[in-house]
């Protein structure tokens, strides 16, 4: 069956490149994979990925759950903790949203399999850092989390928590790191392993800027102006 062009009755996410699509936007359709492909990628067989089998897509939303209970165990306790959350605004939504006093965390979690490395594919003049998982440029994913910022800012300025700082970050739940890896930046996102981002909210290098009670009135303004999704 031919990819057919259709109006989004629900947010969903490229096939091809993991970027969101969001409700009441046009994308490609494939009904036998039941996949959907956003406008950037050129709507061809070679996009097409095979369907996930009930293996694979039992082995992510395990991935996802585990990352769910490690947040809620190890986080501090004076954090505040949402899962799966709508952003008002923004394309998709927030796999999790930690509240704490190194500021608000907005994560996104994808279980890929493959070596993660940072790539700088720039020239002499002009830098250009890559994502890659395995051989697949995952460069969009952090691309597509600058449209979660705006919207949570957005949310923090109107009831003036303007000022609270607002971390975005990947979390590869199933990604192989080298022996050495760290933690790194594109772009101001944080790319990390579940075990590193974990750390990052609970110390981020010994730097507290939220006291109690502006995690407290942050935590309960989010809570309830991101809806669950």
């Amino acid at each position: 069956m031919a990819l057919k062009q259709l109006t989004l009755r629900r947010d969903d996410t490229c096939a091809h490149c993991s970027t969101p699509v969001s409700e009441g936007s046009t994308a490609w359709w494939d009904g036998p994979s039941r996949s959907v492909f956003c406008h950037a990628c050129e709507p061809s067989q070679r996009h097409r990925p095979p369907p996930r089998s009930r293996a694979e897509r039992a082995d992510r939303a395990a991935g996802e759950r585990r990352l769910a209970r490690r947040l809620n165990m190890e986080v501090p306790e004076d954090a505040a903790v949402l899962h799966n959350r709508q952003v008002p605004g923004a394309r998709g939504k927030a796999d999790h949203v930690v509240v704490a006093p190194t500021g608000i965390w907005l994560i996104d979690a994808k279980h890929f399999i493959g070596r993660v490395r940072r790539r700088n594919v720039g020239g002499w003049i002009s830098s250009g850092e890559r994502l890659f998982v395995g051989n697949h440029n995952r460069t969009k994913l952090v691309d597509a989390m600058a449209w979660q910022v705006v919207a949570v800012r957005a949310q923090l300025d109107s009831v003036g928590l303007g000022e609270v700082p607002v971390r975005p970050a990947l979390c590869l739940t199933n990604a192989q790191w080298g022996r050495f890896a760290r933690p790194f930046e594109i772009d101001g996102v944080l790319v990390a392993w579940p075990g590193a981002l974990v750390t990052a909210i609970s110390t981020d290098h010994g730097l507290r800027t939220l006291d109690a009670a502006t995690v407290e009135v942050s935590a309960h303004h989010l809570g309830s102006s991101l809806p669950v999704a």
